[in-house]
């Protein structure tokens, strides 16, 4: 038997469409997890990351001391100083260097007679 009801006439823009669901992306991992590190290593990881920044801001404040004093002095010889590169100056002569030296990690004052 055929069936006596009509499809019933919708014009177009009316009909409601079923939602689409957005693809599913999967999270980004932190660059450790991919690593498979433990919980130790992390923590280790950590701590070395403060002490290096805390080594940085060190250097920068002893940078920064040694910069206000070769700006504000003159070398023994009464020459100014020349920024030779960060946390380095020679008297204009090159008699004289203001810096810090990194294997005594220790500011100098050196001469070369």
């Amino acid at each position: 038997m055929l069936s006596s009801r009509k499809p019933v006439f919708k014009p177009p823009g009316t009909v409601k469409k079923a939602a689409t669901t957005k693809p599913t992306t999967k999270p980004t991992l932190p660059k450790w997890s991919s690593l498979g590190m433990t919980m130790v290593q992390r923590a280790e990881q950590a701590a070395a990351k403060k002490k290096r920044a805390a080594e940085e801001a060190a250097t920068r404040v002893k940078d920064l001391a040694l910069a206000k004093t070769a700006a504000n002095t003159k070398c023994p010889c009464g020459f100014r100083w020349l920024p030779v590169y960060r946390g380095y100056w020679k008297c204009s002569e090159g008699h004289h260097e203001l810096g810090c030296g990194a294997v005594r990690g220790s500011c100098i004052l050196s001469s070369r007679g």
